[in-house]
């Protein structure tokens, strides 16, 4: 995977993000850029549309640090071991159900 620096994928993400609010019918547009409840929500938006483009497309050490500030296993290794737990919760729970180990789908 090709990884970009954090301050391309924000400026990427706003041009395109912009880029699509203006193909918006005119009343919306005209709320979002005078402010209030509109532009907040655009802003909302935009930044929960840069928080996933930087999750996908920078460096991994940059993404388990994100994790990790917002309370989330940040090292790979955490990441493995509550995948396995929840795997392991899973083949339990298929157990209970039919009575026999088995895989999940």
């Amino acid at each position: 995977m090709t990884t970009k620096p954090v301050e391309l994928v924000l400026a990427n993400t706003l041009h395109e993000d912009l880029s699509k609010i203006e193909t918006l019918p005119e009343p919306i547009r005209s709320a979002a850029a005078r402010g209030g409840p509109s532009r907040g929500s655009l802003v909302e938006g935009i930044a929960r549309s840069a928080l996933c483009r930087i999750a996908h497309d920078v460096p991994i050490a940059v993404v388990l640090r994100a994790l990790a500030a917002a309370g989330a296993p940040g090292t790979l290794a955490e990441i493995e071991a509550r995948i396995a737990a929840v795997e392991d919760q899973r083949r339990a729970a298929v157990q209970d159900a039919t009575g026999t180990e088995g895989a999940t789908s």
